[in-house]
């Protein structure tokens, strides 16, 4: 089930912010693919899980995509 869950790469909380907007009532789980502390395009999961928050989703299971970026589980609260 999660393996075949979509991925998605947000860059900017607002590009997140903008998905959740319009898929948070429809879609089901999506990997939220991210890039890590060392990368310029940074986006701290800190600022993930507040968006999160903001449309009734949780994340769960995190896996590293490469050196670079790392994906975590996103989906609706149930």
């Amino acid at each position: 089930m999660s393996k075949d869950a979509p991925r998605i790469e947000f860059r900017t909380r607002p590009a997140l912010r903008d998905w959740l907007a319009r898929h948070h009532a429809d879609s089901g789980s999506v990997w939220c693919v991210t890039f890590k502390k060392h990368h310029p395009d940074c986006l701290p999961f800190g600022e993930v899980v507040e968006e999160l928050m903001c449309w009734g989703w949780i994340d769960s299971s995190v896996r590293g995509v490469d050196d670079d970026r790392m994906m975590h589980l996103i989906s609706p609260r149930k």
